[in-house]
């Protein structure tokens, strides 16, 4: 940013999970003012964004966004054993289920904290009891451990898609569009629900070359 007003502490750390937790990168930057100095309250506000970052950066760095997607309660990141569900607003709730996921799950306890959560895991779902826990108001950050290092598809393989399941027909163009039915391979918190995708493309209709 620069002529606009400060972004808060909790708007730039919620902006840098958002992005992780949606698996993408974050930039954060800042200009000088006309002399080349920065503003104190600018240097203060990154300074606590970096003493945040140096104590949960466990669950940012060097992390991939999933096993689930992210939804209004939050989202999550993994890396090797362990998963980070990362939780703005329970929205009054004291519990979480977040969908089953081929893995024992070991424990699970609040990131950097010794504070243990108990859970109920079955073939259907991961059961969270959040009773117990004083919610961050920034992002409540929760370790569960697994038995198996994490596995999820690579990038080109995190959705599955069928092509031309569907047509329909485009009478300005006087053409049929194909359509593909594309299913997330990330779990949601909730469920993973179907999008259809309209193929715009004017080429051959090689594998996913022209979905848009």
């Amino acid at each position: 940013w620069s002529p606009t007003p400060n972004k808060s502490k909790k708007e730039l750390i919620r902006l840098i999970t958002s992005s992780a937790i949606g698996n993408g990168n974050s930039l954060v930057s800042w200009g000088p003012k006309w002399d080349g100095g920065f503003a104190i309250d600018q240097i203060s506000l990154l300074k606590s964004v970096g003493d945040w970052m140096k104590f949960n950066g466990k669950a940012i760095y060097n992390t991939n966004g999933g096993p689930w997607l992210p939804n209004k309660l939050g989202g999550s990141t993994y890396s090797g054993k362990e998963v980070f569900v990362h939780l703005f607003d329970l929205n009054g709730s004291k519990t979480i289920e977040l969908p089953a996921i081929d893995n024992k799950l070991l424990k699970i306890n609040i990131l950097n904290s010794k504070k243990k959560i108990n859970f109920d895991q079955n073939s259907q779902r991961i059961k969270l009891d959040l009773s117990s826990i004083q919610m961050d108001s920034i992002s409540t950050i929760l370790e569960l451990t697994f038995q198996n290092p994490i596995k999820i598809e690579g990038i080109n393989e995190k959705a599955k898609i069928k092509l031309d399941t569907l047509t329909y027909f485009d009478k300005a163009r006087n053409r049929p569009v194909p359509l593909a039915i594309y299913t997330s391979n990330l779990l949601h918190f909730r469920t993973a629900p179907k999008l259809v995708l309209i193929n715009h493309g004017y080429s051959q209709n090689n594998l996913g070359a022209n979905l848009s």
